[in-house]
């Protein structure tokens, strides 16, 4: 899961702020392969949930932002990312 990736990396020794874990992200390209259920950010990503068709697009360098929320709740810091559109996801997200 993205969100679990997000925050295992921004316990790096290299982050130590916001801005340097931003720089991090920027040199790590991260990817998100559909392989089962709740494939949601690779169908908005690639238009698909198919495998093989996200991977050649990985490969391929197709590349897009997404956005990284920071969340501080008691004392602690969290990143989480999500994907937010409009139209009937729910159809592309087996």
């Amino acid at each position: 899961m993205i969100h679990q990736l997000l925050n295992g990396l921004s316990k790096r020794k290299e982050v130590t702020d916001r801005e340097s874990f931003k720089k991090l992200l920027t040199r790590i390209p991260l990817a998100t392969i559909p392989t089962g259920t709740c494939n949601g950010i690779a169908s908005s990503f690639y238009g698909c949930a198919d495998a093989f068709i996200a991977t050649r697009n990985i490969i391929e360098g197709d590349v897009k932002p997404l956005d990284v929320a920071h969340i501080v709740y008691d004392g602690k810091e969290l990143y989480d990312a999500h994907v937010i559109s409009w139209a009937c996801t729910a159809a592309f997200d087996d």
